[in-house]
């Protein structure tokens, strides 16, 4: 309820969090030696909600370390808002590096920015959505963000893999895009059948 007495870790506070739990996070960075990765958000009308995104970095390990940022998931009316969502890193046949979303209606992300995330796959692997990942009986609004500098590298394999979406993927559900800004995301392919969608892949 005060800062004095508030949760020095984003991890902490997710465990003890119930449905409709604000969790404020102050201006800082949260990496790997004081989080635990995936953060999970996956309480009914759960808020995570930060003061201003460039200063308030919620940053993976990144490579070598395979390391997803957030992991939504049965999220009904939550929000995540004035973040920075980074270094997440997975490899193989793999999505969302930064953020996969699952089953997560009326899911509200605002005033975020989505960057330096990474996936890999090598052979007949794919990959989908570097920076979000959606599936689902899912609906997201998406307002105010940056999505930038994600990538997807694929390479080897007999021209059967793909790569697509490397700021986002969605396979289904419905997104509202609002006010948002998706830049220099990039998707490399060597030897694989497809590399579609560097900003955006809408399958669903």
């Amino acid at each position: 309820t005060n800062w004095a007495l508030a949760f020095r870790t984003i991890t902490k506070a997710l465990a003890t969090a119930q449905e409709g739990s604000r969790i404020h996070v102050a201006v800082g960075n949260y990496s790997n030696d004081v989080e635990t990765f995936p953060l999970p958000i996956n309480r009914v009308g759960l808020q995570l909600l930060g003061i201003n995104s460039e200063a308030t970095v919620i940053r993976a390990p990144g490579n070598p370390t395979q390391a997803r940022v957030l992991h939504v998931e049965n999220a009904l009316l939550c929000l995540v808002s004035g973040v920075t969502v980074s270094g997440g890193y997975m490899a193989g046949m793999v999505d969302g590096a930064g953020a996969y979303i699952n089953n997560s209606p009326q899911l509200t992300i605002g005033s975020c920015i989505f960057t330096n995330n990474y996936l890999y796959c090598g052979g007949d692997q794919n990959t989908r959505g570097s920076g979000l990942f959606s599936v689902g009986n899912t609906s997201v609004t998406l307002t105010n963000c940056v999505v930038t500098r994600n990538t997807g590298y694929g390479t080897g394999g007999h021209n059967t893999g793909y790569n697509r979406g490397a700021g986002l993927f969605v396979l289904n559900g419905q997104w509202s895009i609002l006010n948002c800004v998706f830049r220099g995301n990039y998707i490399y392919c060597n030897n694989l059948n497809d590399g579609s969608g560097a900003g955006l892949y809408l399958e669903g």
